[in-house]
């Protein structure tokens, strides 16, 4: 009996489908949050994010410049006061990615945690 050629090619496995996998769609949901979080707080546009947290960019772009400036002169300056500038911003997103992780790595524990109390449930009740 032949096989039928539509058969061997049929639809591939796709594991996104069917695995909780990290995708490019992951990344994207953090970024639309932290979006939706600084719109959230008032700021859209980068003079609000500068007036919204100017108590927090002062003493970040000082010791971004003081360290900068140490080790990397003028240019380490430079560096340090936009890394200052940044710091409230990225901090933000950083929480917001790293929650996002530990709840997709939470959903996946769970999901191997109920698969290992089947697995011994069906072992134990079966002998």
């Amino acid at each position: 009996m032949a096989v039928s050629n539509s058969i061997v090619r049929g639809a591939k496995f796709c594991a996104t489908r069917v695995l909780p996998l990290w995708t490019l769609a992951n990344p994207t949901l953090s970024n639309a949050t932290f979006v939706l979080c600084m719109q959230g707080m008032g700021i859209t546009s980068m003079s609000c994010y500068l007036r919204k947290f100017a108590v927090l960019i002062l003493p970040c772009a000082f010791i971004g410049a003081t360290y900068g400036a140490a080790s990397g002169g003028a240019l380490g300056l430079l560096l340090g006061i936009l890394i200052g500038l940044l710091a409230p911003g990225v901090l933000i997103w950083l929480a917001i990615t790293v929650f996002h992780v530990a709840t997709y790595l939470a959903i996946f524990c769970a999901g191997w945690v109920v698969l290992f109390y089947l697995a011994r449930w069906l072992f134990w009740s079966g002998f």
